[in-house]
């Protein structure tokens, strides 16, 4: 927030803000997710008549939810006259960013309830909130997939969409209805094979997901850091040494070797493989002060029995501040 429009509010005629200004200064916030400036910014927008504004109230009430005042961005929204699909939106995908998930979801009915027809970026929010839930919001889930489902009947829905279906199977515990999304998905993107292979991984069926990884490449789908760290982690819960070493070879092949997540797998992989050395050479190749890949590295120390090296290697952690 610049120093100018922090001056204006201590103006009490206020006279050098209009629309524009509160525009702007309303996107600075919440970049800042700043709570000390809501009300400001509120004082403002009574000031010059915005606060019937759809456009203004909305973005206040986002700027409030971004800085942790949910109940402060529901009274705001229910002092619109009239709020619209982008407010009704802004409020469902804002609470549950913000981990509110049942409030997102209750936002959601009552946008439903209001007449106002959710779009795309709605279900989103509400796919989102049912994955954060969990298992007891599965049948909500269901409920605006098939909107999601109807959506679709009228055109193409957003990838974004889609990923938040199979998000929302995933993280509800139902990978029969995960795998039927994924399969029937016209286009698979990347984030989508990410998200199938990780919740297959996640669910304890890592053959699958390391099948699911090779079945990723074959079809010329790019990988990222994010696919070759599931492979690896798969061929660790595997124990299975030699595909671990094409997956490591893929990491080099795609200059992924200094990716920190990518060095966590691969030195866990080694470790539970038995190759310590491997994963030793691994961790010290490139240095780095990430915690969990240097605790990841006493842990394969301490597990393979070399407990001067893990109490050595702690000691180092110290000495470093890490």
């Amino acid at each position: 927030m610049s120093a100018a429009c922090a001056a204006s509010w201590q103006s009490p005629t206020l006279a050098a803000w209009d629309a524009t200004s509160l525009a702007s200064s309303l996107k600075a916030a919440a970049a800042r997710r700043s709570a000390a400036h809501v009300g400001p910014l509120h004082a403002v927008l009574l000031k010059l008549g915005l606060s019937a504004s759809a456009i203004h109230a909305t973005s206040l009430a986002h700027v409030a939810l971004r800085a942790g005042l949910a109940r402060y961005a529901r009274e705001l929204f229910d002092e619109m006259p009239r709020p619209d699909v982008v407010s009704w939106t802004s409020l469902v995908t804002g609470h549950a960013h913000q981990g509110l998930h049942r409030d997102s979801l209750a936002l959601l009915r009552r946008m439903a309830g209001s007449g106002v027809q959710p779009n795309g970026y709605s279900l989103s929010g509400g796919l989102l909130a049912c994955a954060g839930v969990g298992q007891s919001a599965l049948v909500h889930g269901k409920e605006i997939h098939a909107s999601v489902v109807k959506m679709s009947s009228r055109g193409l829905v957003d990838p974004v969409v889609e990923n938040g279906v199979l998000g929302m199977y995933s993280r509800c515990g139902s990978m029969e209805y995960a795998l039927r999304v994924f399969r029937a998905m016209p286009v698979r993107n990347i984030v989508a094979w990410n998200s199938m292979m990780a919740a297959l991984l996640g669910s304890g069926q890592a053959e699958d997901a390391l099948r699911l990884f090779v079945s990723m490449v074959s079809s010329g789908v790019g990988v990222d850091g994010f696919s070759l760290s599931i492979a690896v982690d798969a061929c660790g819960e595997l124990a299975l040494l030699k595909q671990g070493m094409q997956a490591h070879a893929q990491v080099a092949g795609n200059g992924f070797e200094a990716d920190v997540v990518v060095r966590n797998s691969l030195v866990d992989m080694y470790a539970k493989c038995g190759c310590v050395d491997s994963a030793e050479l691994v961790f010290e190749a490139v240095s780095s002060n990430d915690a969990v890949l240097w605790t990841t590295m006493v842990s394969a120390y301490g597990k393979s029995g070399r407990a001067q090296d893990a109490v050595s290697l702690f000691d180092r952690m110290a000495r470093m501040g890490i």
